[in-house]
């Protein structure tokens, strides 16, 4: 299961690679090819319980589920560098 975790990480435009290269910058490369691992098991069990094809999901799936959280994200990490954010709603050119 790793070698095939070490090879769907390195695959572009997959739900997997992205989230190998997400989990790498921050919990380093052995533990994000662990959770890819985990990953994997987890979509075969379900596409061999369930009798379903598998789709792919894509490499944005995380970051389209919910923009309020990435935002507040984003606001936590400025406020920890010492700025000040306040969101104001974009307005339509």
């Amino acid at each position: 299961m790793g070698e095939i975790a070490w090879a769907a990480s390195r695959t572009r435009g997959t739900s997997f690679g992205a989230r190998f290269r997400r989990l790498a910058r921050r919990q380093g490369t052995p533990k994000a090819v662990v959770a890819v691992m985990h990953n994997l098991l987890t979509v075969s069990s379900h596409v061999l319980r369930e009798r379903t094809p598998y789709a792919e999901l894509g490499p944005e799936y995380v970051s389209r589920q919910d923009p309020q959280r990435a935002a507040h994200r984003h606001v936590a990490r400025l406020e920890r560098l010492g700025y000040r954010v306040a969101l104001l709603p974009a307005t339509a050119a």
